[in-house]
């Protein structure tokens, strides 16, 4: 598959076969994460991969903590519907910053936005290479109810930036629609086409 392909073919798996997926695979997805550019060349990401009980342990530690936020009158979001979706998936990748503490007193505002932007970067590398190996994916934040629990679960300070599911998908998901380009753009300087 050709990359603009992935990039049109890419969409967010929110139910998954009860399939596993190869090591092998989730390893090229990984490679391919850190392929991504980085600000400075910082590369400020750690991967924890979490499949059977060590993600089921990580799944509870969500679940019990935005059950336990919304009892208090917490906003939640839709951490208690992506529970759903995470114990489906084989695979939960969690993405740290090993350069910023989950308290998020180690850079300074502009360094982490830099930072922040170039794991972006790598997961959306690692959504394209799931889906041009014909696996589903799932960008997850909903994970941030929990943070500290996991960070304390697993025994790390770093941030918590996102986590990805993996695995077979069990839907065709629908593409969502997407503005046109036109309406999102400014264009400025000589225009080519009136040449």
């Amino acid at each position: 598959m050709d990359t603009i392909s992935a990039i049109k073919d890419r969409s967010s798996i929110r139910k998954y076969k009860d399939e596993p997926v190869e090591d092998e695979k989730i390893k090229r997805i990984l490679k391919m994460g850190i392929e991504a550019p980085s600000g400075k060349n910082r590369q400020p990401w750690n991967f924890v991969v979490l499949q059977n009980d060590p993600k089921q342990d990580i799944i509870d530690i969500v679940h019990n903590k935005a059950r336990s936020l919304k009892k208090e009158g917490e906003e939640v979001g839709t951490s208690l519907s992506t529970i759903r979706t995470l114990r489906q998936a084989p695979v939960l990748i969690l993405i740290f910053n090993p350069y910023s503490d989950k308290d998020r007193q180690t850079l300074d505002e502009y360094q982490h936005s830099v930072d922040t932007q170039s794991v972006g970067a790598a997961i959306e590398n690692m959504l394209l290479a799931a889906t041009d190996m014909g696996l589903g994916s799932l960008w997850i934040c909903d994970v941030f109810v929990a943070e500290d629990e996991i960070a304390e679960w697993l025994e790390v300070d770093d941030e918590l930036v996102a986590a990805v599911a993996l695995g077979h998908s069990a839907e065709d998901a629908e593409k969502t629609e997407r503005e046109d380009v036109e309406s999102l753009t400014t264009w400025i300087g000589e225009d080519s086409d009136e040449e």
